[in-house]
């Protein structure tokens, strides 16, 4: 077929009635919810502005500079096939450099069109299944995933792109299922396979979008008493989405070398039923009762209950519904089948991060991989508390979503505050032309909030300056140690112990040393000296350091230098 007949073909296609419905169908849900949506991102996430443009946002700056456009294929050299999240960043930086506005008017446009298109499946979905106050559930579930606490990792961190643009793209490849099971329209088909290949190249996390299609084709197979079409539809939506899998896979070997991009099948394919189960239950009551707010001291018993007895607490609350299904009348065909829906889409979109690391310690650090989860969760949260009595059901929705709104507040201030720090940092430095510069201690974070981390490299703090701050440095920069900042004052005092070492001790409690992200072991060496680290201070042997090398610290906002006497 000739290029001109290629065109005109698609443009009759774009042309035909189905595709019309299919884009109305979208917009004639309600311009004003998402509108509504969009001010109240806009509002709550105003401090943030300038924030986010750290750690991952350095590297991908260093990615694709001085590059070709034509390696936008390769998506720069990320280890993963994800050009359009890529290339999305690659866009905003060209056109809109370090300038936080336009960043900021993207991401909350997206976090809010996330929101809307979870509120029109669902209430399309309700309403189908015959479930009261359809409209209600649906609305009021999108608003707790559009104000939850734990969307500000996503939604600030420049790294973040990629969470906004997959979930925006699973949801309309689900809506679009949702339409074809209503009619059946070639062009819903079409919208269901396109978009999971547009999310395919977005993010690793659109692999579990067929097993979602088959837990949404299922459920409205059984609520309609039609099991006999399950082949039908397996054959139609599966098997091309299986298809398309094993081709990302295979180009994922030719392309990237690997089977399994980003992490590598090392950290993707290690399945332990007892890690991921524990996780699973972190998960929950991390959304349901907001544990990641509580102090230090309540947050360790709580998860580590759960890594003790998550086997038996997810038994019990599987056995639990079971039976409450059983004997409570009023749990119909309808709601069953909402309630599995939802909970199996909830577990399915966190099996890819089961096994990962939950961090519990801080605020914000991974919150992002409960991102696409929390929608479904949510939701069932909400469809959930609608079941209950009107009075009850509307103090409790009201508490949760004070919460919210209080703690997404709160968040949103420590981002802020990391953000001054950050940037006063980097404006107080003034060493780029020494040969030799060795920083004693650089915030990793911020309560969480990513501040100079980095990981399986030299300096991030050099990173920042050169990509962020652009400031050239002359000279080397070492790193001695990062640590965990908890106030703006936050600081250490440099001692001279000997001629040859320096002692290095935090002006407070609350704070530990960290190289990786993570904490430091007793020891860390260098050409020009060893580390050995005691807890609140760390003693460091200076082992024939270059002749004038300077030597620095932070101290709140502040750098200060260490005297040479």
């Amino acid at each position: 077929m000739s290029q001109d007949n290629q065109s005109a073909t698609l443009w009759r296609f774009f042309k035909q009635k189905e595709f019309r419905d299919w884009l109305n169908a979208l917009v004639k849900q309600s311009v004003f919810v998402f509108s509504v949506f969009l001010f109240l991102t806009l509002f709550l996430y105003l401090p943030t502005i300038q924030a986010g443009f750290v750690t991952d946002v350095t590297s991908g700056i260093e990615r694709i500079q001085g590059q070709p456009f034509s390696n936008i294929i390769y998506s720069f050299g990320f280890p993963a096939l994800n050009q359009l999240s890529v290339l999305g960043f690659y866009l905003l930086y060209t056109i809109f450099g370090l300038n936080g506005l336009p960043w900021y008017l993207i991401f909350c446009s997206l976090h809010a069109f996330n929101a809307f298109l979870s509120y029109i499946i669902f209430s399309r979905l309700f309403q189908q299944y015959k479930i009261k106050r359809a409209a209600s559930i649906s609305l009021i579930g999108a608003l707790l995933f559009l104000l939850s606490p734990y969307q500000t990792e996503v939604l600030v961190w420049r790294a973040c792109l990629n969470y906004l643009l997959v979930t925006a793209f699973i949801l309309l490849s689900l809506f679009s299922l949702i339409r074809y099971l209503e009619t059946e329209k070639r062009t819903y088909h079409f919208g269901i396979h396109g978009c999971f290949l547009l999310a395919l190249f977005t993010f690793e996390l659109s692999l579990v979008l067929p097993l979602l299609a088959i837990s949404f084709y299922t459920s409205w197979l059984w609520l309609n008493k039609r099991p006999q079409y399950f082949s039908r539809y397996f054959i139609k939506i599966s098997l091309p989405q299986f298809g398309l899998m094993t081709g990302y896979f295979l180009l994922n070997k030719w392309m990237v070398g690997r089977w399994i991009g980003h992490y590598g099948a090392a950290t993707h394919l290690q399945f332990s039923m007892t890690t991921m189960s524990n996780t699973l239950l972190k998960y929950g009551i991390k959304y349901l009762f907001f544990v990641r707010a509580y102090s230090h001291q309540y947050k360790v018993q709580i998860f580590s209950f759960c890594d003790k007895y998550a086997g038996i607490i997810l038994c019990l609350i599987v056995a639990s519904c079971l039976l409450f299904s059983l004997y409570k009348k009023s749990i119909n065909r309808e709601k069953t089948a909402i309630y599995l829906l939802l909970g199996a889409a909830f577990i399915l979109t966190l099996l890819p991060v089961l096994n990962l690391y939950f961090y519990s310690l801080q605020h914000i650090e991974n919150d992002r991989y409960g991102y696409l989860a929390s929608l479904f969760g949510l939701m069932l949260l909400t469809f959930f508390l609608f079941q209950l009595p009107k009075f009850l059901r509307y103090i409790l929705l009201t508490t949760y979503l004070t919460a919210a709104i209080f703690l997404l507040i709160q968040t949103n201030q420590i981002w802020k505050e990391s953000t001054d720090v950050f940037y006063s940092l980097l404006a107080d430095y003034r060493w780029q032309d020494a040969e030799n510069v060795v920083i004693l201690n650089v915030p990793d974070n911020y309560q969480g909030a990513y501040l100079f981390r980095i990981i399986g490299q030299k300096s991030g703090f050099q990173d920042a300056l050169t990509y962020i701050h652009q400031k050239k440095v002359k000279g080397k920069i070492w790193e001695v140690t990062q640590y965990n900042m908890a106030r703006p004052t936050d600081g250490v005092t440099v001692l001279k112990n000997k001629p040859n070492q320096l002692k290095v001790t935090f002006n407070q409690w609350g704070n530990w040393f960290w190289r990786n992200g993570i904490g430091v072991g007793p020891t860390h060496q260098r050409s020009i000296y060893t580390a050995h680290f005691k807890g609140q201070y760390y003693l460091l042997d200076l082992k024939n350091p270059p002749a004038n090398t300077v030597y620095i610290y932070q101290d709140g906002k502040e750098w200060k230098e260490v005297e040479n006497k």
